[in-house]
């Protein structure tokens, strides 16, 4: 019998796929309806493709190193800890 927490342990891709799908759909939604969809249906498929082969949590590290703030995460322009 497995686990109850082997389900949370899973791959983080499909998280990150549904954001590609849910911000522009959220976001852009009100303005630009048309847009929204396009870019709902483009941008999982277009990130699934770039990502094949990428480790999970790739999405979240392009963030981070592009300097894109994360909650509980050190700052990205803090490069060292000690001097």
């Amino acid at each position: 019998m497995a686990s109850v927490g082997s389900r949370f342990e899973g791959s983080t891709r499909s998280i990150e796929t549904m954001l590609c799908f849910a911000v522009p759909m959220l976001v852009l939604r009100p303005l630009f309806p048309t847009l929204s969809v396009v870019l709902g249906l483009v941008l999982p498929v277009f990130y699934y493709w770039v990502t094949i082969g990428k480790p999970d949590g790739y999405l979240l590290h392009k963030l981070y190193e592009w300097g894109v703030p994360w909650p509980g995460l050190l700052p990205p322009r803090l490069k060292r800890l000690r001097k």
